[in-house]
């Protein structure tokens, strides 16, 4: 079940998620380049939540005044990149608006993805557009816009369409959507993601990107 997008889809415009299988959600964190020693507990998406929390001010605050270089200049919570993880069945997800895109980065997906496997599925705010990606023991294998899944960004064809049998999405059959496409071809590769992983709080940190 990946009925938690439509929790997702309600929250932000746009998005990022990103999931990893066999690892807790502080390791996910920490492959996202994530700082664990300061995260909070926010809803889903919540980011005046996360903007009104004591512990996250204080903590701005003091990057500013030590004139850390992850301050940014920026107190805008909208403009911090952020990141919400979480755990459903054997995987951990990361959860992260566009602003960062860590979740499609091909150094990121190859991070993540040692010794383990990492789908991410994204959607563009702005213009609709979506992307899926995978990645294998550190290998991404395949990246692609479902609109047009022949197009391949990274990838072999012939995993491509594998990946589209193995989740009986044919992309030339009348009625085709690309976001249900997405979610199909997730899921066909076991992912889970269920509403009740994305219910109470989630843990939130910040995350620097990879170089």
């Amino acid at each position: 079940m990946l009925d938690g997008f439509s929790i997702i889809q309600k929250a932000l415009p746009g998005y990022i998620v990103t999931f990893v299988q066999g690892v807790t959600k502080q390791e996910l964190l920490r492959r996202f380049g994530g700082d664990s020693t300061h995260t909070w507990l926010i809803p889903c998406g919540d980011l005046n939540a996360l903007e009104e929390h004591e512990g996250y001010r204080e903590y701005l605050d003091d990057l500013f005044w030590r004139n850390d270089k992850r301050f940014q200049g920026n107190y805008a919570v909208w403009n911090r990149p952020w990141i919400q993880v979480g755990e459903c069945g054997d995987w951990a997800f990361a959860l992260e608006r566009e602003i960062t895109s860590e979740g499609i980065r091909p150094e990121c997906l190859c991070k993540v993805s040692i010794e383990t496997r990492a789908v991410s599925i994204s959607r563009n705010g702005g213009n609709g557009s979506a992307c899926f990606s995978y990645a294998v023991n550190g290998v991404l294998l395949a990246q692609f816009d479902p609109v047009d899944p022949d197009d391949l960004w990274v990838g072999d064809p012939t995993l491509v369409q594998k990946l589209f049998r193995q989740a009986t999405v044919h992309p030339e059959s009348d009625g085709y959507d690309d976001m249900e496409a997405l979610f199909s071809l997730a899921e066909g590769i076991g992912v889970c993601f269920n509403r009740e992983a994305l219910m109470g709080q989630m843990l939130t940190g910040e995350i620097f990107p990879l170089p």
